[in-house]
């Protein structure tokens, strides 16, 4: 009886020591994968042809650096321009500083969008030359950059976006179902709450749709569109003399102040159906009617002269969303004391079925 009653304690006794050994491996393992996880190693990627999408010619008109084409929408007058091809001048010297400020700029894009999340602590990302990257990463980054790079070599797919832009009184979007300042909506939640937005339905007549915008773009390019009316005003006056009679008379100073909306975004596809959009907006709204005041000038008929004291409230916003296909971001933020502005910004990719090929790298 004393041998049965030893043999049982003994049992006991082992189990609760198994059961820490067998979480011990546990914790060990999880360990081991939370070490390999954050392993990196060094990657060359020949990534050239990339590169040279991402070029920023010269813009013959103005002089300024832009990336693709640009789409500007000013008043009714409607122009696209397209940029020149890279090596337009000829000069091999130049082409390649031109690839290398391509490279530079994927490097950014990259960085910015890593998945895992880019740690500046444990990796890097390193410019190795015109078209090469030397990227030191976790094999998941590695993984997911690989993906990304072959997607980038799909040149004939775009990405069309449509927005629009809406002002209704403060807090009136959230009756609509919008939550917070950064919402992102199914295609089929998008539809409903346009559906909310028609005329003749329930409260729609309390918001205000001004203008609806749309462009379409590379995967990588930025584009930008701006839908701006130039508003001309008197900004100052100044006396001239002329002839015949030596004759002193006012002259108005004419300038210009712009209503309307600009936005710039790059579009990064992380997967065939799948974006992240980085979006920078700007929207102008000019004070009506334009305050005005009058100031003495004795050159002038009457002894004074009118001069106008436009008023621009300016908003701008910087946001980062990741849309599938046919899905929408909602952006709201405050427009003044009373109302509030909401931008709709509607993603469509319109793909080529033939397959990428995986972009060379040198490990």
């Amino acid at each position: 009886m004393k041998l049965i009653l030893s043999g049982l304690l003994a049992l006991t006794t082992l189990a609760p020591v198994r059961a820490q050994e067998k979480g011990a491996l546990a914790n060990l393992d999880r360990g081991v994968q939370a070490v390999n996880a954050k392993l990196t190693k060094l990657v060359i990627y020949e990534v050239r042809d990339i590169a040279e999408l991402l070029v920023e010619p010269t813009d013959a008109n103005d002089g300024r650096m832009f990336l693709g084409g640009t789409r500007t929408l000013r008043g009714f007058d409607y122009r696209e321009s397209t940029p020149s091809e890279p090596d337009a001048t000829g000069d091999p010297l130049l082409r390649e500083a031109r690839v290398l400020q391509g490279t530079t700029t994927l490097a950014s894009v990259i960085e910015a969008n890593m998945e895992p999340a880019f740690d500046a602590t444990l990796q890097s990302i390193t410019v190795a030359g015109a078209g090469s990257l030397a990227i030191v990463a976790t094999a998941q980054q590695h993984a997911w950059l690989a993906r990304v790079l072959q997607l980038a070599q799909r040149t004939t797919d775009l990405v069309q976006i449509e927005t629009r832009w809406i002002s209704g009184p403060r807090s009136s979007f959230e009756r609509l179902g919008i939550k917070s300042s950064q919402s992102v909506l199914t295609p089929a939640e998008l539809a409903t709450l346009l559906g909310k937005l028609e005329p003749g339905k329930p409260g729609a007549d309390e918001f205000t749709q001004l203008r609806a915008p749309g462009l379409v773009a590379r995967n990588l390019q930025r584009a930008s569109i701006e839908t701006k009316s130039p508003i001309a005003y008197v900004k100052d006056w100044s006396v001239r003399t002329v002839q015949p009679g030596s004759r002193e008379i006012a002259v108005p100073q004419i300038e210009e102040v712009a209503d309307g909306e600009q936005m710039s975004l790059r579009a990064l596809r992380i997967d065939l159906d799948l974006y992240r959009v980085h979006i920078d907006i700007e929207h102008s709204t000019v004070k009506q009617p334009i305050r005005t005041t009058k100031v003495p000038l004795p050159a002038a008929p009457g002894g004074e002269v009118e001069v106008a004291l436009p008023e621009v409230e300016i908003v701008r916003l910087s946001a980062d969303v990741k849309l599938a296909s046919g899905a929408a971001a909602v952006l709201v933020t405050p427009l003044d004391d009373k109302h509030d502005l909401a931008l709709i910004i509607k993603l469509s990719s319109v793909l080529n079925q033939t397959p990428a090929e995986p972009v060379p790298e040198r490990k």
